[in-house]
């Protein structure tokens, strides 16, 4: 599932030609992230421990940037390792 994702955000034209339903890639892809950003708003949520919404997931993103480093994927581009930044958050 990852190459025809690869192959849709490349060139759709392309990946049609070659093959691939790009409406069924898109609309999975989607679908999947709605899925994981209310995941993340559920647990975020949960982690507030008060009933202050404006600091709800302040400075979160910068822990989400600490763990792909110490998970040894380097800033200015390149391969990744997705097991070593998953191990790390």
């Amino acid at each position: 599932m990852g190459l025809f994702i690869e192959s849709v955000g490349n060139n759709e034209t392309a990946s049609y030609f070659a093959g691939v339903n790009a409406r069924a890639v898109k609309l999975f892809v989607y679908a999947f992230c709605g899925l994981c950003a209310g995941v993340a708003g559920l647990i975020e949520a949960s982690t507030i421990k008060a009933a202050d919404a404006n600091n709800a997931g302040l400075y979160l993103e910068l822990d989400a940037i600490l763990a792909v480093v110490v998970g040894g994927t380097a800033l200015t581009g390149g391969r990744f390792n997705l097991v070593g930044s998953l191990v790390e958050r």
